[in-house]
């Protein structure tokens, strides 16, 4: 299962990088891209991510936010913010493993 949410994490970061490039005319990630900001939050018992500014998480992991440490659960219910795809698809890859 693991293995699956880390290859549904890459495949997320992938598209982004997809429509960053096509928004850009295939050269290099958009700015607005790298500049995102990614909020890691606890969603119902489950670790979950949300654009900055957007109420509705568009990932939901099968990751029990009890199964984490301590700080970790606590650094969860204030919300842990990263920036751009690979700073959240690297986030995503340590709250799984």
């Amino acid at each position: 299962m693991k293995k699956l949410l880390l290859a549904a994490a890459i495949a997320l970061a992938l598209c982004f990088a997809v429509r960053a490039a096509a928004e850009n005319g295939g050269s290099k990630p958009a700015a607005s891209d790298c500049n995102r900001t990614y909020i890691f939050r606890d969603e119902g018992g489950y670790v979950a991510c949300c654009e900055q500014g957007e109420d509705e998480p568009f990932l939901i992991t099968n990751v029990r936010v009890t199964d984490l440490t301590p700080k970790d659960r606590q650094m969860l219910s204030q919300g842990v913010s990263v920036r751009g795809a690979r700073a959240m698809s690297r986030a995503l890859e340590d709250y799984t493993s």
